[in-house]
């Protein structure tokens, strides 16, 4: 109410003080009457025409005031605080960067704390989103409404470069500030490091503690998103996404690493590394359940988007301009970790391991994997192996028969065991082995039913529809293989049963 106040003050002030501009404005032309010789005209009838004449003078001049004091307060003056970026100031005010530049006649965005920048005062910030209907609206500062703030130095890691900067969160955004020498300069154009995420895009956050290549720990947080910042892109791809977020898949994810050393040089420990990932992990998930509208806040310079090369191919993924997604394999080596079996296998190889990984939700693809029941050591101990699996999830189980042919199913849910009726969800899908292109083919959810996972005391069954998908018997020693409308998948044997040689289920391992 205060800044109202003080605006509006500050037009009248000027309005009064500016110079006079009636000289500019031409007087409108009198119509004369038409007559046969002369038109007699007292002197109060000219005193009435002079007037009204001044009258509109005075109208037209305060208008053209008005317009002026207008445009005169359309910039305001903005003093850089010490955290502030020139990219962060642009997002406050919602104008363009270079707008900004242009404006402040600035050939480059170096800022420093105590310079003053001319902002539109026209565009007020938008970070904040008022939940609650009887909450008041506060209109002096909507930047700094957040009560709660947090910064924290990262490592941004994406497949072009890794990037340190400062992690900034508050109740709406995660922002990413690089440091300025972190810029990279490619052919003379700046590629700008700076991300900006929107809550409302976001899903869910997750951290990791991974092994690197050097046997050193990182500590991962990687953010999974439903929104990319581009509201008419979520549109006109509306019930594909829909279907992407039934199968609980993020359109893209972001991975951030915990810096190794402070601002001064002093190495940050274990415990503290371990415990501001997780502090990031809690505040991001607790603030995006609060938001469900679309944004256009969110910014990345680089990001994971998760389909395979057939649904990018769909979704026109090139449309999307300052949005670059490639494969996680390459996001890995920018981790400087890459998923390896932590133990043997008679099913899986390392390349089959990862490109299984690599159709999982994003969610799990940094999670270790462990074994938890393999037959040959085990047994085909149908209610030991659902015992074992007991309030697992999700889980992979994957199987060769006796012509060596490699298949199985990725189950996004708990295997209940004895409990009748289909569970599941459309996270669920079932893959298998290409010898002669020595690759996993996956067979998603096709939408036509929702005959995800059967189990009771003969067996367990994947997908359905006249028969099942994939059918294992509870004896352990043979199978059913079929296609079905849950999956639209082949064949995975050259008979419909099967003999069962290695049969293995996995699971990731919770840290």
């Amino acid at each position: 109410m205060f800044s109202q106040f003080k605006s509006s003050f500050s037009k009248n002030k000027k309005s009064n003080t500016q110079s006079f501009q009636s000289q500019l404005v031409e007087p409108p032309s009198i119509i004369k009457a038409q007559t046969q010789e002369f038109q007699v005209v007292d002197e109060k009838t000219i005193k009435n025409i002079e007037k009204t004449q001044n009258q509109k003078q005075r109208s037209q001049s305060f208008e053209a005031k008005e317009e002026n004091s207008k445009q005169q307060e359309e910039l305001m003056d903005y003093i850089v605080q010490e955290d502030d970026s020139f990219f962060g100031i642009a997002l406050k005010f919602s104008v363009n960067d270079g707008y900004l530049m242009r404006i402040n006649n600035l050939s480059s965005d170096m800022i420093f704390k105590g310079q003053v920048l001319k902002v539109p005062i026209t565009n007020q910030p938008r970070f904040s989103i008022v939940k609650i209907p009887d909450q008041i609206k506060q209109t002096e500062d909507i930047w700094e409404q957040n009560k709660i703030s947090q910064k924290f130095e990262v490592i941004y890691c994406n497949n072009k470069q890794n990037s340190i900067g400062i992690l900034t969160l508050t109740d709406d955004i995660v922002l990413f500030d690089p440091i300025q020498q972190e810029q990279m300069q490619n052919k003379q154009n700046k590629i700008r490091m700076n991300a900006c995420i929107s809550m409302i895009d976001i899903n869910e956050a997750v951290t990791y503690i991974l092994q690197n290549q050097n046997g050193c720990q990182d500590y991962i947080v990687q953010i999974l998103l439903s929104g990319i910042g581009k509201p008419n892109f979520e549109k006109k791809y509306y019930k594909q996404l829909k279907k992407y977020k039934q199968q609980k898949k993020s359109i893209a994810t972001v991975f951030f690493r915990h810096a190794e050393r402070d601002k001064d040089g002093k190495l940050f420990t274990e415990e503290i590394k371990k415990s501001n990932c997780a502090f990031i992990v809690k505040f991001i998930n607790e603030a995006c359940n609060e938001y469900s509208e679309q944004s256009q806040l969110t910014k990345l310079p680089y990001i994971d988007l998760i389909e395979d090369s057939k649904q990018k191919k769909q979704l026109e993924i090139d449309e999307i301009q300052d949005v670059i997604g490639e494969r996680m394999g390459k996001l890995w080596a920018c981790l400087e970790y890459v998923p390896v079996l932590k133990e043997p296998s008679n099913c899986f190889s390392n390349t089959t391991y990862k490109q299984i990984i690599e159709l999982i939700p994003a969610v799990y693809r940094l999670a270790d994997w462990i074994k938890y029941y393999n037959i040959d050591q085990d047994g085909s101990s149908y209610s030991n192996m659902l015992q074992e699996i007991k309030n697992k999830s999700p889980i992979i189980i994957i199987i060769k028969d006796f012509n060596n042919f490699i298949f199985g199913t990725y189950i996004s849910t708990e295997v209940h065991q004895f409990s009748y009726g289909f569970k599941g969800n459309g996270e669920t899908f079932l893959f298998n082995f290409d010898q002669e292109k020595n690759e996993i083919r996956p067979y998603f959810w096709t939408e036509k039913n929702r005959d995800f996972v059967y189990c009771d005391e003969t067996g367990i069954g994947i997908g359905c529809g006249d028969k099942f998908g994939l059918f294992i018997d509870q004896s352990l020693t043979f199978g059913y293989s079929n296609p079905c409308e849950t999956f639209e998948n082949i064949r995975f044997t050259n008979q419909e049963k099967f003999k069962i040689m290695s049969l293995e289920v996995w699971t990731i391992l919770h840290q």
